[in-house]
């Protein structure tokens, strides 16, 4: 699955690390991937998982500017979907990818979750 991250109000570099991602798999192991210049990066989903998580790193630099929003979107095969979730957590959610079974492009066939107390806008693509 190839993932693209990218400043909205929020600043790359500045409000947001922009050149690392954590992600956690369903059984809990984690592993740090690299963010290309561009901002995408692919993640290897193994086989049987049907959820992970993208963990990003926030700066709060105690300057108050209202909120600050970044996007984090994905595609595979037969699905694209664009999030766009705000500040402040460090984990932000994580997204279900679809089975692929029924092919095309199916926006009920990606489930995002998260956090409690986390205001969010999805849309899908």
């Amino acid at each position: 699955m190839t993932l693209t991250l990218a400043g909205e109000s929020a600043t790359a570099g500045t409000d947001f690390t922009s050149t690392e991602v954590t992600i956690t798999y369903q059984d809990g192991t984690t592993q740090t991937v690299a963010v290309n210049g561009d901002g995408t990066f692919d993640v290897a989903i193994p086989a049987g998982d049907t959820t992970f998580s993208i963990s990003v790193q926030t700066t709060d630099d105690g300057v108050y500017e209202g909120d600050e929003t970044f996007t984090l979107s994905g595609q595979t095969a037969t699905q694209t979907t664009a999030m766009t979730v705000q500040r402040p957590s460090k984990t932000m959610g994580s997204v279900t990818p679809p089975d692929g079974s029924s092919g095309g492009r199916s926006p009920s066939g990606i489930r995002y979750q998260q956090p409690n107390g986390i205001g969010r806008r999805q849309r899908h693509v």
